[in-house]
């Protein structure tokens, strides 16, 4: 009885030596894919905050496009209006 006592203590002491030693093996795992995963986060991050500041960039470049856009038109209406003026004047000067 003894010696089936001994032998059931060392079968489970090696069970439970190997459910341990697993244990430690996926900790071991999951802190390492735990890790991979913040630092891909961290770099998704990254990526993001320097679209966000290319986009910001970009949105004020277009703004300023887009006033000088607005200026160049009213500068050529304006320039069209006198050269119409100026026409209607050369005209009403030859014939007269």
């Amino acid at each position: 009885m003894q010696q089936k006592l001994e032998e059931t203590d060392n079968r489970l002491s090696k069970e439970r030596d190997a459910a341990k030693s697993l244990l430690e093996q996926t900790e071991r795992d999951l802190s390492a894919k735990l890790k991979a995963a913040a630092d891909e986060c961290e770099r998704m991050q990254r990526i993001l905050e320097q679209s966000k500041e290319g986009l910001g960039s970009a949105s004020s470049h277009i703004d300023s496009l887009t006033q000088t856009n607005t200026r160049l038109k009213t500068e050529l209406e304006s320039t069209q209006r006198e050269l119409r003026e100026s026409k209607s004047k050369g005209l009403s000067v030859s014939v007269s």
